[in-house]
């Protein structure tokens, strides 16, 4: 049974112009739905993730690395 997926932001979830593509929104949520969380995992500063995730605030964790 699959718990937790978690992935790295630059180059896997965002884009060339800084931009997570909209389909991820859906597809957290169809985790979500499945009692899966997903971690996003990034040197970024928390403040900048929470902007990136505030689609999905309740159905994601963050990791700072």
């Amino acid at each position: 049974m699959i718990k937790l997926i978690a992935s790295d932001m630059d180059g896997t979830l965002v884009n060339d112009e800084g931009k997570i593509n909209e389909k991820m929104f859906e597809l957290i949520n169809n985790l979500h739905e499945k009692n899966i969380k997903f971690a996003a995992a990034s040197g970024r500063f928390y403040s900048q993730l929470s902007k990136n995730f505030r689609k999905n605030k309740d159905k994601h964790y963050i990791y700072i690395t």
